[in-house]
C-alpha cells in the first residue's frame, strides 16, 4: 500500500479471519484449529447470554446432563450438571468454592489434584466422543481453574472472555445470592482478574454485556468470524445463523432494588479495571493481569468469605457427629429394649420352670409318703 509517496504495510484486524490455519508436515496438511472452545466470566457477567449464541452457530454444548432454566436465568444457563460439580470438587481439593476463592494457587495441593485432573480429563473426553465436534464449555469457575483446566484439556483452547459492569454483577449478585455489595464486587475482581491471566498464547476475544445488548449485530458478526478463525468444523460448513437471532437477554430485576453499602472507592477500583478490558470488545486481549495486586479491601473481605466458609464446614461437621451420635444412642436403645423383651421372656420361662419344679416336688413328696 502507498500513501504519500511511502510504501505502508498493510495491518490485519484483530478479529480478520484467517483462509487457513492448516500446517504441512511432511507434505500433509494439517489443520491447527480447535475443536474445542471455553467461555469464561464473573457470574451475572452475560456468559449464559454467549452461551446461547455459540449454540446457534451450531457449536454444540459439552455434557449429557444439562442444567435447567430458572428464575433467575429463564433463558437458561448453557452449563453441564457434572462439568460444574467437576469443578466444585476440584476447588473443594483446593480448600475453595465459588464464592470463597483462593487469590493465588497452593502449590503443595498439587499432589492432590493430579489424580482428579486425570479423572476430569477422561471424563471430559469421553463427553467429546458423544458430543462431536466442535463443542464449548461454560462455567464462571473456570475463571478460578484456569491452570488445572490447561492440564485438563492439554493445550491452548480459545477462550471467550464476557465482562459487565461491576455494579450491575453486583447488584445481581445481592439480589439472586443475599450476598453483600462489597463481597459481590470482590468476587468480581478475583474471577476478572484470573479470567485476564489467560495465557497469551490462547486466541480470544473479549464480550462486553452492555455494549452487546447495545448492539448485538456487531457482536454476531465478531463471534462468527472468531469461531470461523479458530474453530474446526467438521461438516466442513462456514459457522453461520441462517435466521434473525434475538439475544436472549434477562430482564433487569434489579433496577428498583436498593443498596445500602455501596464503596466508592470499591467500586472505583473495580471500574479501572472493568475499563481496560471493556475498551477491548469484540477484540483479542491484548494484556495480562498476572502482576496486578489485588487491593487490600478484596483480600479482607475474600478472607471473610474464607473463614465464614471453614466455619459453616465445622458446624456442619459438628452437627453430622452429633446426629451420628444420636443414631448410634438410638440403635442402642432399641438394642437395649431388644434385649429387655428377651430378659422378660426368659424371665417368664423360668417362672414356668420354678412353677413345674414345685409341682414336681410336691408329687415326689407325696409319692414318699406313700411309699412310707
Amino acid at each position: 500500500m502507498v500513501a504519500n509517496g511511502k510504501t505502508k504495510k498493510a495491518t490485519s484486524s484483530p478479529n480478520r479471519v484467517q483462509r487457513s490455519r492448516k500446517v504441512e508436515v511432511n507434505g500433509i496438511q494439517i489443520d491447527t484449529k480447535s475443536s474445542k472452545l471455553l467461555i469464561l466470566g464473573m457470574h451475572r457477567s452475560g456468559t449464559s447470554m454467549v452461551g446461547a449464541l455459540v449454540s446457534k452457530f451450531g457449536v454444540s454444548q459439552l455434557g449429557n446432563r444439562p442444567m435447567s432454566a430458572a428464575a433467575d436465568n429463564p433463558n437458561g444457563f448453557f452449563e453441564d450438571i457434572e462439568i460444574t460439580q467437576l469443578n466444585d470438587e476440584l476447588l473443594e481439593s483446593m480448600e475453595s468454592a465459588w464464592d470463597a476463592p483462593i487469590c493465588e494457587i497452593d502449590r503443595s495441593k498439587d499432589h492432590i489434584q493430579e489424580e482428579m485432573i486425570f479423572s476430569m480429563r477422561k471424563t471430559i473426553f469421553n463427553l467429546g466422543m458423544d458430543c462431536g465436534s466442535p463443542w464449548f464449555i461454560k462455567d464462571p469457575r473456570m475463571c478460578l481453574l484456569l491452570k488445572p483446566w490447561e492440564r485438563i484439556l492439554m493445550g491452548a483452547t480459545p477462550a471467550i472472555l464476557v465482562v459487565r459492569d461491576p455494579h450491575e454483577c453486583a447488584r445481581s449478585l445481592v439480589l439472586r445470592n443475599g450476598i453483600s455489595y462489597k463481597r459481590a464486587l470482590a468476587l468480581w475482581f478475583v474471577y476478572t482478574k484470573k479470567m485476564c491471566e489467560i495465557q497469551n498464547s490462547v486466541p480470544t476475544i473479549v464480550i462486553d454485556y452492555g455494549k452487546t445488548v447495545a448492539n448485538p449485530g456487531a457482536t454476531k458478526q465478531a463471534l462468527e468470524r472468531f469461531l470461523e478463525q479458530n474453530l474446526s468444523q467438521s461438516s466442513g460448513e462456514k459457522f453461520a445463523i441462517n435466521k434473525e437471532f434475538d439475544f436472549p437477554v434477562s430482564p433487569n430485576r434489579f433496577n428498583q432494588y436498593e443498596l445500602v453499602d455501596v464503596n466508592q472507592l470499591e467500586l472505583t477500583e473495580c471500574k479501572k479495571l472493568y475499563l481496560k478490558v471493556n475498551a477491548l470488545h469484540l477484540n483479542s486481549l491484548r494484556f495480562t493481569t498476572a502482576k496486578l495486586n489485588y487491593p487490600t479491601w478484596v483480600i479482607q473481605e475474600i478472607e471473610i468469605a474464607r473463614n465464614e466458609r471453614k466455619s459453616k464446614y465445622e458446624v456442619a461437621g459438628l452437627n453430622a457427629t452429633i446426629e451420628q451420635m444420636r443414631t448410634l444412642s438410638e440403635g442402642e436403645s432399641q438394642r437395649a429394649e431388644v434385649l429387655g423383651v428377651e430378659l422378660a421372656g426368659v424371665r417368664d420361662e423360668l417362672t414356668v420352670k420354678d412353677a413345674a419344679l414345685v409341682e414336681v416336688s410336691a408329687r415326689a413328696e407325696a409319692l414318699g409318703v406313700e411309699l412310707a
